[in-house]
């Protein structure tokens, strides 16, 4: 059985810890199923062939903010299919065309990437969805989250592609009510955890970060950007060193700073990699030290031996959620309080979604849970009771989501929803109310469906995108405007040389006049 998978992965100086894992355990799930074939579209199709033993084939070459020349790169591509007008015979999406049409079915892993921010991720995902059509091959979305920014002519895009799907599976709850909305009754919509959830840890990848263990530490796992209309990256990266600092400091632990997005290789040192040696720099603590890049399963690995995990980035929730370890997720923004708040309400913890901003509580929480108290344990028994439920439960969705994809079953079923977790409450701040009152100004619902409203992050976010249209452009036209110029000189230069060859040839004739007639 050949199914061909597409995630946000594969680059080959580039590593994004949460988008690998997502797809990395799609792979393994589909392999499970029995699928002895699979092609992976990525980023470097080489690369990410010989890093997960699979086929690879290139991304069909969509750039993110070129919304023209990437529909028109769409139609191109279904006209080739159709047998209406031909690629050009070294065009990169012929390969991956070739593995869809034989393949059994195509799965798009999960992500934030239906993301109006990211325009590029939606043609490639709509584009494989319309030719999938085109050959008869049914496709699926699994862990996925929308928008929560989507422009008005992105909505019908995203309309398309989940109109023509077998099932969509959101990760939180924003995407679940958005999708059910956007396609009604013509596809089947399930909430579920997100796949990274489900992704685990080998012996070797245990023996890979045993120089890490020992004495209890905390993982912190920072953005390298604040992406917040208030705070900008330096005072972002201050509040980051004051809290892990706190925390080093009152509960006598090391705090290891670990990347998600970097370079696996040593010698290629970039993103979060950076800015942890400024968090750290700032922090100034013997306590706190940073991490080299670890893949997936590594931080999975690492993970299970923490005594707490904290920070910005999605994914480190995901990861001590999988294995019932406490955290706190830090929501500098509407995009990250979305998905944040989404995940933890699957495992009943969205009290411990906190404003990246209020430092104190964020302090308080995290020094709380690591605590010996009857608090700290309630929690820590919340959270174990929770990632067994969940662990199930994802793994009883899957069988029946590829029966549905692979086999052509029934339908997956409301019954494979991810299992109902009781909520805990965060014992360990008072303000609590105010601090989920502040989330939900950080989050603006509404563009789904009231597209002219912008406000705040949602605001800021689209204008963004306008300035980054409208600079590409300027940048288009400057080159053009020299390349013009250039044009100018040498037709300028040919024009001076072309009236001096003139010039001589008159002035030869005007002699060979004068001597005709002495002649004469």
């Amino acid at each position: 059985m050949h199914v061909l998978i597409i995630g946000d992965v594969g680059w080959d100086d580039f590593y994004h810890l949460g988008d690998e894992a997502m797809t990395e355990f799609a792979i393994e799930a589909v392999r499970a199923q029995g699928a002895d074939d699979i092609t992976l579209v990525a980023g470097n199709p080489q690369y990410a062939g010989r890093m997960y033993e699979v086929d690879g084939v290139n991304r069909f070459g969509f750039r993110m903010g070129h919304r023209a020349s990437n529909a028109a790169r769409s139609a191109a591509i279904l006209a080739h299919v159709r047998g209406e007008a031909s690629l050009h015979d070294s065009d990169r999406a012929l390969p991956t065309l070739r593995a869809l049409e034989t393949a059994d079915a195509l799965l798009i892993a999960g992500g934030g990437n239906l993301n109006s921010t990211f325009d590029h991720h939606i043609y490639d995902r709509l584009t494989l969805a319309r030719v999938a059509r085109e050959y008869g091959v049914p496709y699926a979305l699994t862990s996925q989250t929308l928008g929560p920014l989507i422009y008005r002519d992105d909505r019908s895009l995203i309309e398309e592609l989940l109109c023509g799907a077998r099932f969509f599976t959101a990760r939180e709850d924003h995407t679940y009510r958005v999708a059910s909305e956007i396609a009604g009754a013509k596809t089947e919509v399930l909430l579920q955890v997100d796949d990274a959830f489900s992704l685990t840890a080998n012996p070797s990848d245990r023996e890979a970060i045993a120089d890490l263990t020992g004495a209890p530490f905390v993982i912190a796992s920072f953005a390298e950007k604040s992406s917040s209309p208030v705070l900008s990256t330096a005072d972002y990266h201050a509040l980051a060193a004051r809290i892990i600092r706190e925390i080093a400091e009152r509960a006598g632990i090391r705090v290891l700073l670990v990347p998600h997005a970097g370079a696996l290789q040593a010698d290629k040192f970039k993103r979060d990699e950076i800015s942890n040696e400024t968090i750290a720099r700032i922090a100034d603590h013997s306590n706190v030290r940073t991490v080299r890049m670890l893949t997936a399963r590594q931080l999975a690995a690492l993970t299970e031996e923490a005594s707490l995990v904290i920070g910005t980035r999605y994914h480190a929730g995901i990861f001590a959620a999988a294995v019932g370890v406490p955290h706190v997720a830090l929501a500098p923004n509407m995009y990250s309080s979305v998905r944040m708040r989404g995940a933890a309400r699957n495992i009943g913890f969205e009290d411990f979604v906190l404003p990246i901003s209020h430092a104190s509580a964020v302090i308080d929480t995290a020094t709380g849970m690591l605590g010996t108290d009857a608090r700290a344990s309630a929690v820590c028994d919340h959270l174990r009771s929770a990632a067994d439920t969940l662990t199930r439960s994802h793994a009883k969705y899957w069988d029946a989501a590829m029966d549905t994809l692979l086999r052509n079953g029934n339908g997956v079923g409301t019954a494979h929803h991810h299992e109902s977790v009781k909520s805990i409450s965060n014992p360990f701040v008072g303000a609590i109310e105010q601090l989920r009152e502040n989330l939900d100004l950080t989050e603006v619902y509404g563009i789904l469906h009231q597209e002219d409203r912008f406000e705040s992050d949602q605001q800021r976010r689209a204008l963004k995108a306008e300035v980054d249209e409208i600079t590409s452009r300027l940048d288009a036209m400057k080159k053009e405007n020299a390349d013009l110029r250039k044009t100018i000189t040498v037709l300028s230069r040919e024009t001076k040389f072309m009236g001096k060859t003139r010039r001589r040839l008159w002035q030869a004739r005007q002699k060979w006049r004068k001597r005709s007639s002495s002649w004469n």
